[in-house]
């Protein structure tokens, strides 16, 4: 119930005036379609702060897992001869023992599931069907080596590896490899921290919304960081603006990022 000295049209008139100052910004410092600036890797953290980071801003370096042995070693066939009896986690909404309480996560094998993504026919049924970074323990045994060895580390931007796994380090700054076939997405969200994402095999689109414009994608209630403008894992071209009309006002970035 609203106070007697504040009404609906109000209401409605600050949150109008609320979105036409973002999309203001949007025009006047981005334009509707921006594009992404590249840089040679490796600009200084300081630079990196200043220029994109506190701006939130993407940005793409280019070269800078060039020369890791991931490059090369990643293939499924590695996987599977070195690591295919190992236990892993996987996501997937196709399995009806699968529980929504628990992110669909259900067991196979690395050597499976690598059998899986070579099988263009039953992976491009199952896109969604894909491996967690965040439920596979990676810096642990036995995958641990391949952090340890095949990634190039740079502390200024992220940390290194640490010698031991103690209680006391912080597993949320570890590397968290995510694998999955062609087709796998997400509806649009944000990470809990700050991410640097780097394509070992494949490509990777993304499509980006600055948080200044938060206001425009209307937030889950129940789960604030993902948006209901395309909950159904619709691409962003294709919101129902109908449905969603402040979304026209948004400005996407769209990237892709190759090995």
């Amino acid at each position: 119930v609203l106070p007697d000295d504040v009404s609906w049209d109000s209401i409605h008139e600050i949150k109008n005036g609320q979105t036409q100052i973002i999309e203001a910004w949007s025009i006047t410092e981005h334009g509707k379609s921006p594009p992404v600036e590249r840089v040679p890797c490796c600009p200084s953290a300081s630079d990196l702060y200043d220029k994109w980071y506190r701006h939130g801003l993407p940005l793409i370096l280019t070269g800078m897992s060039r020369s890791w042995p991931a490059i090369t070693r990643w293939t499924p066939s590695m996987f599977r001869n070195e690591f295919g009896d190992v236990k892993i986690h996987v996501r997937n909404p196709h399995d009806p023992t699968a529980s929504a309480a628990d992110n669909l996560k259900v067991e196979t094998t690395m050597g499976e599931y690598m059998n899986f993504l070579e099988d263009e026919e039953a992976a491009s049924h199952a896109h969604q069907h894909h491996m967690v970074g965040m439920l596979n323990n990676f810096y642990k045994s036995p995958f641990r080596e391949l952090l340890k060895n095949d990634v190039t580390y740079f502390p200024e931007y992220f940390h290194e590896m640490p010698e031991t796994i103690s209680e006391e380090w912080d597993h949320a700054t570890c590397p968290l490899p995510w694998m999955g076939p062609k087709g796998t997405h997400t509806p649009l969200h944000h990470d809990i921290r700050s991410s640097f994402n780097c394509q070992i095999l494949g490509i990777k689109r993304w499509q980006l919304v600055h948080a200044r414009q938060r206001q425009l994608l209307y937030l889950m209630d129940d789960m604030k960081n993902f948006c209901r403008v395309n909950s159904d894992e619709r691409p962003l071209s294709m919101v129902d603006l109908e449905k969603f009309p402040l979304f026209r006002r948004a400005t996407v970035w769209n990237m892709t990022n190759h090995p």
